[in-house]
């Protein structure tokens, strides 16, 4: 089979759809455009914590039980620290507000995804010269 984007790059992409998506719930006042752009939402983040699995365990495949808990421990504590923020944030400035404390946070991981890619290339040209 041939493979169109390699699995980085889908990574990139999906977590950019990602943002997008939230973006359009945000700001978008139709209930039906919030409604299909849940649903987009959802197919492109579905497959992104599988991929991040077999990326990492096939890049370090020595200390696959480590790697998962340190994984879990991120993806489940983040999970419950969003929970946290959000309860804040719509205590402090109404439920109407909450949306936007995903909405950063997937800016903020877009954000550090690339400067990891772009470091991550920059190590491999550099090791390529030596």
């Amino acid at each position: 089979m041939i493979q169109i984007v390699d699995e980085k790059h889908y990574l990139i992409l999906m977590g950019s759809l990602t943002v997008f998506f939230l973006i359009i719930m945000s700001f978008v006042d139709f209930l039906i455009v919030k409604v299909i752009a849940t649903v987009l939402m959802g197919l492109s983040i579905g497959g992104m914590f599988p991929l991040l699995l077999s990326n990492v365990f096939s890049a370090y495949p020595k200390a696959p039980g480590r790697i998962f808990s340190i994984l879990g421990l991120v993806g489940y504590g983040s999970s419950m620290v969003f929970q946290l923020i959000s309860g804040i944030v719509a205590e402090n400035f109404g439920e109407g507000s909450v949306i936007y404390v995903p909405l950063i946070n997937s800016v903020i991981c877009i954000i550090f995804v690339l400067l990891l890619v772009r470091s991550h290339n920059i190590v491999n040209i550099n090791q390529m010269k030596k």
